[in-house]
């Protein structure tokens, strides 16, 4: 299928050969394969054997998938022309290189030129699963009205809240604003590693990595954050302690390599906001406040993505 027919594509899910052939899954497919999508856990067959590319048009939106490593150059030649000549106001890019990255583009030339400078790192081994860059925690005062606008940084916002009372977290008097973005937990003891979760806010950057469901399970519980690896749970847990220590807030940008069990790696970008407080009993809580955004300050593969919209 020309990339000419393939402009005029009505939305559905199409796979890209390793020749630059379109095959769209359809219940009417004379090939068995394509009559309906291919499960999420077999999809790393077509992905790193086949080379192919995942396409999904959706109204204004367009989704392309891929392997960096194993990717076949025409197939990735061919979605790369395809975004250029594509109708699409909003372009979607998710690919593996070493965990499951997602950047998201207004811009389509943009968004073909992220995908086409990602051919230089198809033999380049896997970089660190963590990367910090801790950042001043300033941020110009905001008034009582600004607090809730959602145009205004979340971590300004929760930053002005706490610094009116260090009490923005309260079992008896929650800003409901605030506590959806929220991870309440005690401060681990020296050497111990997990931590009591006492609140995961719905919108929190765990919650939305991991699935609501499965965070709220945490809730009430110590936590040993099993989706982190042995030297990312150090750090994190470091950090919690030093806030509590310091009585001063933390702000930093972290690229993390999550690995849900049972899922493949996936890279989770965001700010992250830490504030001492403490609970009506006066005893010590770390507030940490995660927002999953693209344009963090930590390049990816090369570069960072300011040029794209921040992930939704």
């Amino acid at each position: 299928m020309s990339i000419a027919i393939a402009s005029e594509f009505s939305d559905g899910l199409y796979w890209i050969d390793d020749l630059g052939q379109w095959h769209r899954v359809d219940p009417s497919s004379p090939f068995e394969h394509l009559r309906e999508p291919i499960a999420e856990r077999q999809q790393g067959h077509a992905f790193r054997w086949l080379g192919m590319v995942r396409v999904l048009t959706d109204g204004d939106r367009l989704h392309v998938k891929w392997d960096v490593r194993h990717v076949e150059p025409q197939s990735l030649a061919t979605a790369e022309a395809y975004i250029l000549s594509s109708p699409h106001r909003e372009v979607h890019l998710d690919f593996f290189h070493g965990g499951w990255n997602r950047e998201t583009f207004t811009d389509r030339k943009a968004a073909a030129q992220r995908l086409d400078r990602t051919r230089g790192f198809r033999n380049v081994a896997l970089i660190a699963p963590l990367v910090v860059a801790r950042l001043s925690p300033y941020e110009p005062k905001l008034s009582r009205r600004d607090l809730e606008r959602p145009d205004v940084p979340l971590t300004a916002r929760a930053l002005a809240a706490w610094e009116a009372s260090e009490r923005i977290w309260a079992e008896d008097r929650p800003i409901a604003w605030l506590s959806e973005h929220m991870l309440v937990m005690s401060p681990p003891a020296p050497r111990q590693t997990r931590a009591l979760v006492h609140h995961i806010g719905t919108d929190h950057a765990v919650a939305r990595a991991l699935g609501k469901a499965a965070a709220h399970r945490f809730e009430g519980r110590f936590c040993d954050f099993p989706w982190l690896q042995p030297e990312q749970l150090k750090r994190l847990l470091t950090a919690y302690r030093d806030v509590v220590a310091s009585g001063r807030p933390h702000l930093e940008d972290v690229r993390s390599l999550i690995a849900p069990r049972g899922d493949e790696p996936a890279w989770v970008p965001y700010r992250r906001l830490l504030l001492p407080s403490h609970s009506l009993d006066g005893e010590p809580l770390v507030l940490c406040l995660a927002e999953i955004r693209q344009d963090i300050s930590i390049p990816f593969m090369g570069e960072a993505t300011y040029d794209a919209k921040p992930a939704a």
